[in-house]
């Protein structure tokens, strides 16, 4: 009712001994003139089995679209 729009999507790639598994949330509101919003996205890969693994983190993004 209020515009607003947001979700959560997961993804996971597996190769042969790794695993990347992707996270991305998204938030975002219609306005008069277009839509503005944030988007933050997570990488972790991993290798099954192991204990060791990398994580990168975009941090928080705004984001705006005008017609």
């Amino acid at each position: 009712a209020d515009g607003s729009f947001g979700g959560t999507e997961s993804y996971v790639i597996r190769y042969r001994g790794l695993a990347e598994h992707y996270r991305v949330t998204f938030k975002g509101r219609f306005l008069a003139d277009g839509a503005t919003g944030t988007l933050r996205a997570r990488v972790f890969y991993a290798r099954p089995g192991k204990r060791n693994s990398v994580n990168c983190v975009s941090g928080t993004r705004t984001w705006s679209a005008r017609p």
